[in-house]
């Protein structure tokens, strides 16, 4: 960090021996571009904390109309600046966008499941602010009340309040996701056990999956301070958690789905482990295209059932792609 005109010297100086070398690799990589990209990564990183140090120092974070809440960097093979997939890109952002509301939408409600009020999937809907070569990496921020230029006019509604609050929490599920912290540990940190599968099945949307292209995710703040970075080895500690939190209430079956109904939020659980029949199970509106992908593909379902009725499912898992240690059905 820097705190004086002699340490923004010397971070001026570590900006130009980090370019020289750029420019070396370039030389050396001048006719196997991928080679380079890959070569010059840390130099990008390094390169982007010190200018981040550089513009906290200066007061340039300030002055900025849009500065961004945090990054959100993928790296592996399918995340090569300038040849990463749509598809890609889109299942880690709407991950978070997913993640934040189920979160917002809890603190507000004190209930899980259904869709979140219009309000809640609003202030979640997080902005994309710039990006940044190399890796994949892209700079992201919640919503203000006003516009940019007057958002610190503006006094936060209570929806935007709650973003940011499951933002904290999201971050914070992370950062222990990507730690070697105990779930007991983790238990200490959210004791409410609900609240704490919600946290977890919330960040299980961004953890990438084995063999899938993206090693892991980052997620930094503006400073280049690295938060959490999850690998697909995160979700055996998901899964881990998830069975220190479970309720009583909670069942759990293993099966195909068939017979998938969106007009009524409903599919048919078949050839279930462990027992004879099938199970109905009945889905909200945020699981729908998850369930449409996965019908006729065995998978694992946790819900509870009120009476006789249905069993109402709050986490739909593919159980093949559970065992690659990933959780994301989209090509990501």
């Amino acid at each position: 960090m820097i705190n004086s005109d002699a340490g923004l010297q010397q971070a001026q100086s570590a900006l130009g021996d980090l370019f020289r070398a750029m420019a070396a690799l370039r030389q050396e990589f001048a006719d196997k571009p991928r080679a380079f990209v890959l070569a010059a990564e840390g130099a990008q990183v390094e390169i982007r904390r010190i200018q981040a140090d550089i513009a906290r120092y200066c007061g340039l974070d300030e002055a900025q109309l849009n500065p961004p809440s945090f990054w959100m960097r993928l790296v592996g093979p399918k995340a090569q600046w300038g040849d990463t997939p749509a598809s890609v890109v889109t299942a880690f952002l709407d991950g978070i966008r997913k993640g934040l509301q189920s979160i917002a939408a809890y603190n507000k409600t004190g209930q899980r499941g259904g869709r979140p009020p219009a309000s809640v999937q609003e202030a979640c809907d997080v902005r994309v602010v710039e990006f940044s070569p190399g890796s994949f990496s892209v700079a992201l921020k919640l919503p203000h009340d006003g516009p940019p230029r007057q958002a610190a006019l503006f006094s936060s509604s209570p929806e935007h309040q709650e973003a940011e609050v499951a933002y904290r929490d999201f971050l914070t599920t992370a950062e222990w996701l990507g730690s070697e912290h105990s779930a007991e540990a983790f238990a200490e940190q959210y004791p409410v056990a609900e609240k704490r599968r919600i946290l977890l099945r919330a960040v299980k949307f961004i953890v990438p999956r084995a063999n899938g292209g993206i090693d892991f995710v980052e997620l930094s703040t503006p400073s280049g301070r690295v938060e959490a970075a999850l690998s697909a080895d995160a979700f055996s500690r998901i899964l881990a958690a998830l069975d220190l939190a479970r309720s009583e209430e909670e069942e759990e079956h293993v099966g195909e789905i068939r017979e998938i109904d969106l007009d009524k939020n409903q599919f048919r659980l078949r050839n279930v482990a462990g027992q004879s029949g099938q199970v109905v199970c009945h889905f909200a509106d945020d699981l729908a295209l998850e369930a449409r992908d996965l019908l006729g593909k065995r998978v694992r379902v946790v819900g509870v059932r009120r009476a006789q009725q249905a069993l109402e499912v709050f986490d739909i898992e593919n159980v093949e792609a559970s065992r690659d240690s990933g959780t994301q059905t989209s090509d990501a």
